[in-house]
């Protein structure tokens, strides 16, 4: 490899020619060779070009480095966050993770055990079957002895009908 042609060591040799600041123009496969130097993708400098405003001269001419380069350095400068913005950011992600959080402890502390919900649901079912049972006599009891048994028969009918319902339901857990 020759000699870099600046003075200060700036130039990049690629694909058998010199290119950097100190050469002035980058011709031929200018963006992979511009990729090259900086270390990213062709579409990357497609990018920085179309939204970012990196210089270019001409399609005859290419890209002209030392403005490149200039703008490049201020491109990363401005992109880089100090440490205290990414303090202040950790910051606030950290606080939003521990609301998060928090409104989950919340939630979960609200919630009762699946096995809880079942018992207390046959309790229930077992206690309206049981005063179900006694309906009919307390109802024939209530109305005049003619009666009685047709009341007393419909009140069964109703009964058996509502504890059919009773034990095929389990809340749908």
């Amino acid at each position: 490899m020759p000699a870099s042609p600046t003075k200060d060591n700036t130039a990049v040799y690629l694909k058998g020619e010199w290119t950097g600041p100190g050469t002035k123009w980058l011709r031929g496969r200018k963006r992979i060779e511009l990729a090259m130097l900086f270390g990213v993708s062709v579409g990357t400098i497609d990018g920085w070009v179309v939204r970012s405003g990196m210089p270019k001269a001409s399609a005859k001419d290419g890209y002209y480095l030392p403005a490149v380069v200039q703008w490049h350095a201020q491109f990363q400068g401005s992109n880089k966050k100090s440490a205290s913005d990414k303090s202040i950011e950790n910051q606030e992600i950290a606080e939003r993770t521990r609301g998060r959080k928090l409104k989950n402890d919340q939630l979960a502390q609200g919630l009762v055990d699946k096995g809880e919900v079942i018992r207390a649901h046959d309790q229930l079912v077992h206690l309206i079957t049981s005063r179900l049972e006694e309906l009919p006599d307390a109802v024939a009891s209530a109305v005049p002895e003619s009666v009685a048994e047709i009341v007393r028969a419909v009140v069964e009918a109703q009964i058996d009908l509502a504890r059919k319902e009773l034990a095929t339901s389990r809340l749908g857990v």
